[in-house]
């Protein structure tokens, strides 16, 4: 079976930029440094790629701005099988590097031959010693995740997410230290998409992982009827229910689902089922949004203002400051309500704003808001 290559224009930048660098500003060794970085780079992906085939999925290589990336689609694959896939990048890498080394001991005459193969055996030498790092997304930190994956669960990804960062965040600062402000950026670029990653998954359950679940929700969320998604996304909140006891992201997520369909029929459903989730942080941006506007509707303002800083943080729907003020004044706190509509006083018209402020509800700060 052909395994697709795509190459986005980024890949050739950077890697004229790199040989222009390595070679010293020579225009030829530019030229044949990029073919070097290209042949390498996708030996390497092609490593990953044929066992990810031998292993029943469908994968794509992309050589992209710093490197390349193989993408595997169809089954999941088990831990052993996903192990050997990954190893399998540094190993092909490896395997050029000895085959260059060895053509450039021997009696070859052709200076040109000779320097092709000496780039060829040192930049695979040296990208197979920094692929093994065990840092997430090299894939010496790929095989520990796996490792870790396999022994501890979800827990094991996360443990290898936080070594991971620390490590980057070390090397980063090591490069920084001796001048090597290229690497040293590299370095602590891979520790913040380590820490975002993080965030995203710290409240993962083993649950949260199963193949089955995830193909389930996938197959819900593209249901286009409302009532059978509805319905659908309740089966399944029912069957999680039974599972554990525990409030797992996809439950928070069926949960989250159904308030949002909720919302423009009965806000006070909606606001029903935001009640039921035990940790806001598992909610999405927008489902903590759509939380605000439930609770506004069924008068919780307590909630509201607990909820306005981060319902701003994803929109600035005039409804956030407008709502955030009214609660503020249901609380008694004037300030904090004049203060929410002087920052909605610099996004809007004058007209709209004066519109607003006809409102009964914003009688008693009218005038400090308008001076």
């Amino acid at each position: 079976m052909r395994i697709p290559v795509k190459i986005y224009p980024g890949f050739f930048v950077t890697s004229a930029i790199l040989g222009f660098l390595i070679t010293n500003y020579s225009f030829i060794g530019t030229l044949i440094m990029m073919g070097v970085i290209f042949i390498s780079i996708l030996v390497h992906e092609y490593g990953h790629a044929l066992f990810s085939l031998l292993f029943g999925q469908n994968p794509r290589i992309e050589l992209i701005a710093f490197g390349g990336v193989t993408i595997p689609s169809g089954k999941s694959l088990k831990p052993w099988q996903e192990f050997v896939m990954i190893l399998a990048g540094p190993l092909f890498g490896f395997l050029l590097f000895v085959a260059a080394l060895l053509l450039y001991q021997m009696p070859i005459e052709n200076e040109l031959v000779r320097k092709i193969l000496f780039w060829t055996y040192s930049l695979n030498l040296f990208w197979t010693f920094i692929n093994l790092l065990p840092i997430i997304p090299l894939d010496g930190g790929q095989l520990i995740r796996v490792i870790l994956q396999k022994i501890f669960g979800v827990k094991g990804w996360k443990i290898a997410l936080i070594f991971s960062a620390s490590l980057s965040f070390l090397l980063a600062a090591t490069l920084f230290l001796y001048g090597q402000f290229l690497g040293g950026a590299v370095f602590t670029l891979f520790a913040f998409q380590n820490i975002d990653f993080f965030r995203r998954i710290r409240y993962y359950s083993d649950l949260d992982q199963d193949e089955e679940l995830a193909k389930n929700l996938e197959s819900i969320h593209k249901i286009k009827d409302e009532k059978e998604l509805k319905s659908s996304l309740t089966s399944l909140l029912d069957r999680l229910n039974k599972k554990t006891s525990t409030q797992t992201i996809a439950k928070v997520k069926a949960m989250e689902a159904i308030a949002k369909i909720e919302f423009n029929n009965n806000p006070k459903e909606a606001y029903r089922y935001f009640e039921m989730v035990e940790d806001l942080r598992k909610l999405s941006p927008e489902g903590l949004y759509f939380y605000f506007l439930s609770a506004f509707q069924s008068q919780d303002y307590l909630k509201v203002i607990l909820l306005s800083k981060d319902s701003l943080e994803f929109t600035q729907d005039v409804r956030v400051y407008v709502y955030s003020a009214i609660a503020y004044l249901n609380q008694g706190k004037q300030k904090e309500a004049v203060e929410w509509m002087l920052s909605l006083k610099d996004i809007v018209t004058h007209e709209h704003m004066q519109e607003i402020l006809q409102e009964e509800a914003f009688a008693s700060i009218r005038t400090l808001v308008i001076e």
